[in-house]
């Protein structure tokens, strides 16, 4: 089990008509009206989240934030069943998690005046649940692009 990637496996019955290059398609194609910057290896689909100059009006600034940043897609078939296979990196969740952990530590330990042990419980406490909501919304978003790419499938 690796800390710092999220993985997920999903198996799909596959009719005759479907072909693993035209669903590749539709994950790319997906994936880059989302905003990513995709390539196929040999194992599949590498995707990156393109990250935009801020401009003045504020228009990609939220884009900074979005922890479901970069992993790959491995599609194959094994018997008679399509095979989707996600990994997506946690670095950004766990470093945005940490900074508001932080955070939250100085503002219990400075404005609530509480002992030093109960602010680091604190920011543990508030890591760990940011963690969590962290995966929960990767999860969320990989279901969404699955059933968008696989509804046809089903």
């Amino acid at each position: 089990m690796n800390l710092l990637e999220f993985k997920k496996f999903i198996k799909v019955d596959l009719t005759e008509t479907d072909s693993v290059e035209m669903i590749k398609y539709k994950y790319t194609k997906l994936l880059n009206i989302f905003n990513y910057c995709t390539g196929y290896e040999s194992f599949g689909i590498s995707f990156k989240r393109k990250i935009y100059a801020i401009a003045n009006s504020g228009e990609y600034r939220s884009d900074v934030l979005k922890i479901f940043r970069e992993g790959d897609i491995f599609i194959f078939i094994e018997n008679n069943k399509l095979n989707v296979n996600w990994s997506v990196k946690l670095d950004t969740l766990y470093f945005l998690s940490f900074l508001i952990s932080v955070v939250l530590t100085l503002l219990t330990s400075f404005f609530l005046n509480s002992p030093l042990f109960i602010s680091i419980l604190t920011g543990l406490i508030g890591f760990i649940f940011l963690c969590v909501i962290g995966i929960l919304i990767i999860n969320t978003k990989i279901n969404e692009i699955n059933n968008t790419c696989l509804e046809l499938l089903k």
